[in-house]
């Protein structure tokens, strides 16, 4: 890795004087780190894999975490993020800290009966993949499901193939740092023409760095005040004429102050089907920025759910591009910030070819003093003649406290497609909600039945999900639609 850099960005990038100190001295920590760690991560040995974590290192020098100059970061402050120091988790050095506890369950949130959704299911916590307790079904022999740390050992020039191809890491400082400083993650390779007929569910759990019986001796982990800080990088290949579901819930215990920041980068073949669920359900005291980047290529299906209700500060990305004739992208979310949570939903889709078509419906309910904010991107490419893009966004402010910030845009450079988009903004009906009363309803009952009646458009998409059950008893039983207004 090339000399320490030192951050240069425009000037009038921060609030003030006090803002560019802090973000300035977060930057150079950042930077610091990822020279001074680059020969311990995984890959290191690898000419690709190297090349991109310089990559990514000199991207962060270049673009600094993000602050709210930055337009698609408007309405999402990071000092937070810049005012704390990190401890990296996942390095190579740590392993056998983890393989002594191999045999727990690293989160007492994971109650989910995986097994009886999927016979594969792979845990992560700490930045490592914890096969004791993970699961490998009669998988056939033209579908893999394991980590990055183990195929990295096996079959090198399969990551190549995807690796730094779906995500830009000039997207944002979080893309560049995840380049330069990722750990582990999950990768799925499904051969052509195969189609699982059962899901393949994987939990990343974001944890602190102190383990249950086990004293932090680490060198990375030297200031037991930091927050512990992890770096996932996932890769999906779906060849062509392929079909699968992937399950993608992200968790950590409730008393854990961590930091997530998860990539994942996924190629879906000509003619292939993926859909892909995103659970993320961390503890209050965590902040999770993450992005799903996909390449959908000819006639190839690919449709993304995202369910949105863990932690302080979040930023979850979806950005899609359709490549090739025929493809296909349906985005489905639902975020639900609450108390004092933050949830930024950002998505993007960029039609590169003609006779490409997507459809986008996401929804939030913000209770409390939460804030939402949702940001939706349709780009047609000069040439994309023929396109078809829908895409929708609905709020319900179930307080007056409650916060919504909605951005739908497009982007047009062709001028034979078809285009729309809409967002809007209210509270509960109270002709509805005196309707249910006046039949005998009681306040509590009718108010939960019009709030679910709210979100049932966003589920019913998810219908075919093993999940669907698990998510309306989580959403209904001491969930969100119960929460009260005030």
């Amino acid at each position: 890795m090339s000399a320490t850099a030192s951050v240069t960005l425009p000037v009038g990038y921060y609030k003030n004087s006090v803002q560019q100190e802090l973000f300035t001295k977060a930057y150079q920590y950042w930077l610091d780190l990822s020279k001074n760690i680059s020969k311990q991560l995984p890959g290191a040995n690898l000419a690709f894999f190297a090349k991109l974590r310089e990559r990514g290192y000199e991207a962060f020098a270049k673009l600094g975490l993000p602050t709210r100059r930055d337009d698609d970061w408007k309405y999402t402050q990071l000092d937070t993020i810049a005012a704390n120091n990190f401890s990296l988790l996942g390095l190579s050095a740590l392993a056998p800290v983890y393989n002594d506890v191999n045999s727990e369950v690293p989160c007492s949130r994971l109650v989910l009966d995986t097994a009886a959704v999927s016979n594969t299911h792979l845990v992560f916590s700490r930045g490592h993949c914890l096969k004791a307790i993970s699961a490998i079904g009669d998988l056939p022999a033209s579908v893999t499901v394991t980590n990055l740390r183990a195929i990295l050992q096996t079959a090198p020039d399969l990551v190549a193939t995807i690796l730094g191809k779906a995500a830009d890491i000039n997207d944002h400082g979080f893309a560049a740092l995840n380049a330069a400083l990722c750990c582990d993650g999950y990768v799925i390779h499904v051969k052509r023409g195969v189609q699982l007929d059962y899901p393949i569910f994987i939990t990343l759990i974001n944890s602190s760095a102190k383990i249950a019986g086990h004293k932090n001796t680490a060198s990375v982990i030297n200031q037991e005040d930091d927050i512990a800080a992890t770096f996932m990088r996932n890769l999906v290949i779906v060849e062509e004429g392929a079909k699968v579901q992937i399950i993608e819930q992200y968790l950590s215990d409730d008393n854990a102050i961590s930091f997530m920041n998860a990539v994942t980068e996924m190629r879906v073949g000509s003619g292939a089907q993926v859909a892909h669920y995103k659970l993320a359900e961390e503890a209050n005291s965590t902040m999770h920025f993450s992005s799903l980047n996909v390449l959908v290529e000819r006639d190839a299906s690919f449709q993304s759910n995202l369910i949105a209700n863990g932690s302080a500060l979040a930023r979850l990305e979806t950005r899609v591009k359709l490549k090739e004739p025929g493809a296909n992208c349906n985005l489905n979310g639902l975020y639900l910030p609450q108390d004092k949570q933050h949830i930024d939903c950002f998505t993007s889709i960029i039609h590169e070819s003609p006779f490409t078509t997507s459809n986008e419906l996401y929804k939030g309910i913000i209770a409390d003093s939460g804030r939402g904010v949702w940001t939706g991107r349709v780009l047609v490419v000069p040439d994309a003649q023929k396109i078809s893009a829908m895409q929708t966004n609905r709020n319900l402010l179930l307080s007056t406290q409650a916060h919504v910030d909605t951005r739908p845009q497009l982007e047009i450079y062709a001028d034979d497609v078809k285009c729309s988009h809409g967002a809007t903004v209210g509270r509960l009906d109270n002709e509805a909600l005196f309707y249910l009363r006046s039949r005998g309803i009681d306040y509590d009952s009718a108010r939960s039945m019009l709030v679910f009646a709210f979100i049932r458009e966003v589920i019913t998409v998810m219908s075919e999900s093993p999940l669907i059950a698990e998510l309306e008893n989580s959403l209904t039983a001491g969930g969100f639609v119960n929460r009260k207004g005030h």
